[in-house]
Parts: structure tokens; C-alpha cells; sequence
């Protein structure tokens, strides 16, 4: 039962679904990866989690650029580059610029 509660609760599952999609992406599943980010998206926006919704979202930018699905990959890409600049959140993840680079 206790257990149950935990899991129902969006801010760990959002974290549990994220770090369950860093390890697949690691070894090399990105398209595997994508269901678990966008769940884990959608939580971020119904938390609200600015930081963890613009590091998922890069995540997810990572997945689609490297499953060669570069309009996808852009448009997150973009997205999560423009909730740190709307929420003024630091250049936490640094990756995401040279993601950016990358699928322009």
C-alpha cells in the first residue's frame, strides 16, 4: 500500500520515468526512450517543474535526433531552450546547444 502512494505521486515517477530513459538511451535505445520522456514530459507540466520539463525535453530532442527524426528533434529542441529562457533557468544542460547545433 505504501508503496502504491509513492508511486502515484508525479514528482517521483516523473524523476523514476527520467532516469529509467537515461539509462536506455546509454545503452543505446533511444527510440525505446521516447514513450518513457514524453510521460515524463507531461508530468513536468503538471507539476510544474520548469528545469526538469527543459532537461526532459532535451533528453527527448537527443532520442529523436538520434533516431534521424530532425523536425521532432528541432521542435523540443527549441522548446526546451525556450522554457530556459522564458524561466531564466541557467545553461544546466549544455548538451542541448550542441544538440541544437547538430540537428540544424
Amino acid at each position: 500500500m505504501g508503496m502504491q502512494l509513492w508511486i502515484n505521486e508525479p514528482t517521483i515517477l516523473c524523476r523514476g520515468l527520467h532516469v529509467q530513459s537515461v539509462v536506455m538511451m546509454r545503452m543505446g535505445k533511444y527510440e525505446e526512450s521516447i514513450p518513457f520522456l514524453k510521460r515524463a514530459l507531461k508530468l513536468t507540466e503538471s507539476i510544474p517543474d520548469y528545469i526538469a520539463r527543459s532537461e526532459i525535453g532535451a533528453l527527448l530532442g537527443e532520442c529523436y535526433l538520434y533516431s534521424e527524426e530532425l523536425q521532432k528533434a528541432l521542435e523540443i529542441l527549441e522548446e526546451s531552450e525556450r522554457i530556459n529562457t522564458e524561466h531564466r533557468i541557467p545553461d544546466l544542460m549544455t548538451n542541448l546547444m550542441l544538440w541544437l547545433a547538430e540537428v540544424y
